[in-house]
């Protein structure tokens, strides 16, 4: 869905301030991986590192959603029908794969990479 560019996706720009950041550390060692509310994550226990989050950001929303697509030609797609990921895993759900894609720069994706885990060897850590 994502193309490198040199142009930001201003989508992504909003918040992007507000994921998680690999330089971030507690105690005397550093987060396996971070939870979607940018919560440290210990990767053998899949428990939190600590309370709360520690993220700042200058983002106050609200999402527009919409402008996700901003720039893609939506009326080229690919569709599929699947499941839902988790048990039951209900074959109910139908996948949009938009032909076109958005915008982003490299510093852009590196901190998405950092975000869900994809920067390290363990690929995308999930808790």
């Amino acid at each position: 869905f994502y193309e490198l560019s040199d142009s930001p996706n201003l989508f992504l720009k909003q918040f992007e301030d507000q994921l998680p950041h690999h330089n971030r550390r507690l105690k005397d060692r550093p987060a396996d991986g971070f939870n979607l509310f940018g919560h440290a994550m210990e990767k053998d226990s899949g428990r939190r590192m600590a309370e709360g989050s520690t993220v700042s950001t200058t983002f106050n929303g609200p999402l527009d959603f919409k402008e996700l697509y901003n720039g893609v030609d939506l009326d080229h797609y690919w569709d599929y029908e699947g499941s839902f990921t988790t048990p039951p895993c209900t074959e109910a759900v139908t996948f949009y794969i938009m032909m076109g894609r958005a915008p982003i720069t490299q510093a852009q994706l590196d901190k998405f990479k950092v975000a869900i885990g994809w920067e390290g060897p363990a690929g995308n850590f999930r808790p």
